[in-house]
Parts: structure tokens; C-alpha cells; sequence
């Protein structure tokens, strides 16, 4: 009986602070600007379509030489593709994010390496996202 007292004053403690988070992943010290990098197994790679879902997306740029975006709904689609004459480098794009939202869920649907062959082993890529 002691430690379902002890449970229920756990509870009691933790439940507003739980409620403070939404389901959709809002909360106050969320938003805002974040950096979006595909982590690859690999060192350089020429291409990448990423799709990124979820609610809160207010904008995404990036920095590499050839950049897409296309947005419909809570899914936006980005074709990000290396300089074919330059070194190369990670993958790189940024969001922004509306005020309570993390960033968005980040999958890599295809690459490419830098002779635009396809990678194999989709699933060993990330998005990572970092302030």
C-alpha cells in the first residue's frame, strides 16, 4: 500500500508538468530555428530528397547550390543536390519553426552519390536537426 502512495504522489507531481506538452510536440522552449543535416554512412553524397512532416513548419532554405522545396499539406518535399564540380559536403538545410514546435520529422526517401548513382541502404540515412 506504501508505494501505490508513493506512486500517486509521483503522479500527482508529474501530471502538469506532462500536460505542458501537446501531443504534436509543442512546448515553450520549442521553435524557432533549426539546422537540418542527412547523416549518411558515406562521407560526401551528391543528392538527397528528404521529406519532412508535421505541423508548425513556417520556412526551409538551404545553402547548397541546388535547392527545392515543395510543400503540400503537413509534408514538405526537399531535393537538396551538391555542387557536381565542388568537393561536395553534407547535405544541409534549415527551418523554421513556429513558436512551441520542434522540428519537423525527417526521412530520406532517396540518394545519390556523386556520380548520381543510388545509395543503397536507405535506411541507415538520418535527418538530424540541431539549434
Amino acid at each position: 500500500m506504501r508505494w501505490s502512495l508513493r506512486a500517486a504522489a509521483a503522479a500527482a507531481v508529474l501530471a502538469p508538468l506532462l500536460g505542458a506538452c501537446t501531443e504534436n510536440g509543442a512546448g515553450a522552449d520549442l521553435g524557432g530555428e533549426y539546422r537540418g543535416v542527412v547523416e549518411s554512412p558515406f562521407f560526401n553524397e551528391g543528392a538527397a530528397v528528404v521529406e519532412l512532416e508535421g505541423p508548425g513548419l513556417l520556412e526551409v532554405t538551404s545553402a547548397m547550390p541546388l535547392f527545392w522545396a515543395t510543400t503540400e499539406g503537413e509534408v514538405t518535399r526537399l531535393v537538396l543536390i551538391n555542387d557536381p564540380d565542388g568537393n561536395g559536403g553534407p547535405l544541409t538545410f534549415r527551418v523554421v519553426m513556429e513558436e512551441g514546435f520542434g522540428p519537423p520529422t525527417g526521412t530520406v526517401v532517396e540518394v545519390v552519390d556523386g556520380e548520381d548513382r543510388p545509395r543503397d541502404f536507405i535506411e541507415t540515412y538520418r535527418v538530424n536537426f540541431t539549434r
